[in-house]
C-alpha cells in the first residue's frame, strides 16, 4: 500500500483552498514527484503568504486546525521542521522550512 503522484496531487487540491484562506499554502515534493512506483509517505512542504498570514510561530499549528475541518488527521508529532501525521489515513510529513528548532529523526 503506497503512495502515488496523484494521491500526492488530491492531497494537494483537498487542502489548498482552506489553507489560502487563512494565508497558507501546500506543495507536493519528495519521492511522488520524482520517483516511480508506489511512495511510502507523501511528502507536503507548507508556507505562508507573505502579506497575509499567520505567525511562523503558529503556522503548523493552524494547518492542523484547518485541515482537520476537511479530513480526519492523526498521529500529529512535530520533530523541528517536520511535522509527521496520517490525513485520512495515509501518512504525510509536513516540512516547514521556516521552523527555526528542533531535530528529524530518520
Amino acid at each position: 500500500n503506497g503512495y502515488t503522484l496523484a494521491d500526492g496531487a488530491a492531497l494537494c487540491t483537498l487542502l489548498a483552498e482552506p489553507l489560502r484562506a487563512v494565508g497558507l499554502f501546500v506543495g507536493l515534493t519528495g519521492g511522488c514527484c520524482y520517483k516511480l512506483g508506489a511512495r511510502k509517505d507523501i511528502d507536503l512542504v507548507l508556507y505562508r503568504h507573505r502579506q497575509q498570514s499567520v505567525p511562523a510561530a503558529n503556522a503548523v499549528d493552524t494547518f492542523v486546525v484547518v485541515v482537520s475541518q476537511v479530513a480526519n488527521i492523526t498521529d500529529v508529532k512535530t520533530f523541528g521542521f517536520v511535522t509527521k501525521m496520517k490525513i485520512n489515513g495515509a501518512p504525510v510529513d509536513v516540512l516547514f522550512p521556516e521552523a527555526v528548532d528542533g531535530g528529524y529523526p530518520a
